[in-house]
């Protein structure tokens, strides 16, 4: 395969394009609730396990 030769843009583009890249970069985007409440379920269930875990450990008789 061949690669497309690169167009040439005018500098004062070349700045525009770059400036509007920094501003998009540093914006907080969020996932929608459903992807949210799939990625956070499980990460705090499973903190409340290990703590659940380490505190009976903790609770054992010997």
């Amino acid at each position: 395969m061949r690669k497309k030769p690169k167009e040439k843009i005018p500098f004062q583009e070349y700045q525009r394009m770059k400036a509007q890249d920094a501003k998009r970069k540093f914006k907080i985007k969020f996932y929608p609730w459903p992807v949210m409440a799939t990625i956070l379920l499980p990460a705090i269930l499973m903190i409340f396990m290990l703590i659940y875990y380490f505190s009976s450990i903790r609770n054992m008789p010997e």
